[in-house]
């Protein structure tokens, strides 16, 4: 807990720290390519089509009848080692392919989207995109192994090693930044955090790694019955949550140009970074949500849900005070400064949205780790309001309208509908 929360935290500290740097040091115009190129590298979870949650929730059932002895080994039922061995080797191929698939269609896509830019031509970014592709392909290895150490147990570890390599990588953007490299700096932050976090990961999972030498049990985990069902139903919630969560910055650089993009980039990132902080003990509660839904126990699963879920509430409460004021502060001492964060009204939208979703991310995570993926169709509803919302509200009247979809989706048909998915898979709970 004190790992993820500490990487939760310094989450924030760097998304606050990359805002500053952003909106003092570089053009209106850099801003935007900024933002956009940060949206768009958020297709990295959807590039493993959902393989990375369906891994942890696996390998969190194969652990419950699995431990580490004295010597550090996993001992435990024979048949769990070997199907976890097996989830081992095909979560390291999945991401093999995965990581080529990303860098050629992200690279290709993003070099078109950017090309047919007016700001195209005054800002040097093809380069950095195509370096930045390519050192995100390679960060996308790291899932497999951070999955399969959460999955057993391991998150105080995993996020141990997240959080060296954030906050490395974090400080090495910063220097490029602070240092004129302008784009470059989003390439230098996932050079070093690929740099630190394999070698890492790999040592912490040995032991778990060492399963994968008995090659006898290749037909234990049956992908096509077992993984693909709930994989494909997740990789399209988070494709449709990249429309829902992260496709407004691209819309505002189409419908508005790089300066607006830049803005919308801005409130993005402030939700996110409150969002996430807000709801840091999540990585700590998912594997024991495995552990419930394993054995049954809806009873158990309710209580962790309602404790996480107050507590998460509780920090975004107070996280979006905190974050509405320092923009108010700002836009009344540095004005200037101020017009990089768009207009108030549109950045409190984004921010307290954080508040009701956390009630979502709890309930989302609880149905999940019971290996089922109900959300499908709700997440298209919303993901086709949010673009379509955004795509004409942002053309008829403004991208600062862009908020007002965002707020108004996420209350009224987002959050509703998890929680009537989530209490209709709590095991009948709701209904005695």
């Amino acid at each position: 807990m004190l790992f993820s929360f500490l990487n939760r935290a310094w989450s924030i500290v760097s998304t606050l720290g990359f805002i500053t740097i952003v909106v003092i040091w570089l053009s209106p115009e850099l801003q935007g390519f900024y933002f956009t190129f940060i949206s768009l590298l958020i297709l990295l979870q959807v590039a493993d089509v959902g393989f990375g949650i369906v891994l942890v929730q696996f390998a969190s059932h194969e652990w419950a009848d699995l431990e580490f002895d004295s010597d550090g080994r996993v001992v435990g039922a024979s048949r769990a080692r070997q199907r976890l061995g097996s989830l081992v080797r095909i979560g390291i191929r999945w991401y093999a392919a995965a990581a080529i698939v990303f860098f050629v269609g992200l690279g290709f896509g993003g070099d078109v989207f950017f090309s047919v830019s007016p700001d195209a031509a005054v800002v040097e970014w093809r380069t950095p995109w195509w370096l930045l592709c390519m050192i995100a392909a390679l960060y996308l290895l790291l899932v497999p192994m951070q999955c399969i150490l959460e999955g057993c147990g391991q998150v105080a570890t995993s996020q141990r090693n997240q959080l060296i390599a954030n906050v490395l990588g974090t400080l090495a953007g910063w220097v490029v930044l602070l240092s004129g490299g302008e784009l470059y700096a989003i390439f230098a932050l996932f050079l070093v955090r690929t740099a630190v976090g394999h070698p890492l990961n790999t040592i912490a999972a040995l032991p778990i790694l060492r399963l994968c030498l008995d090659r006898a049990d290749d037909n234990l985990i049956r992908w096509k019955q077992e993984f693909w069902p709930q994989q494909w139903r997740i990789w399209v919630s988070w494709m449709c949550g990249f429309f829902v969560f992260q496709s407004f910055a691209p819309i505002a650089f189409q419908i508005e140009g790089a300066a607006t993009a830049g803005q919308i980039g801005v409130m993005v990132q402030a939700f996110h970074a409150v969002n996430q902080l807000a709801s840091a003990r999540l990585s700590a509660d998912q594997p024991r949500m495995g552990g419930f839904a394993a054995r049954r126990d809806f009873e158990g699963l309710l209580r962790l849900v309602r404790r996480s879920t107050h507590q998460n509430i509780l920090a975004a409460v107070f996280l979006v005070i905190a974050a509405i004021g320092c923009v108010y502060v700002i836009k009344a001492i540095f004005p200037e400064s101020g017009t990089r964060f768009g207009a108030i009204s549109g950045f409190a939208l984004f921010v307290m949205a954080a508040i009701p979703m956390q009630l979502s991310n709890v309930q989302t995570a609880a149905v999940r780790f019971q290996k089922i993926e109900p959300f499908v169709g709700l997440n298209i509803v919303c993901a086709i309001l949010m673009l379509a919302g955004s795509i004409v509200m942002g053309g008829e009247f403004g991208a600062e309208y862009i908020p007002v979809v965002f707020f108004a989706v996420s209350v009224s048909i987002l959050i509703p509908g998890v929680w009537y998915i989530f209490r209709r898979n709590m095991g009948g709970i709701y209904e005695n």
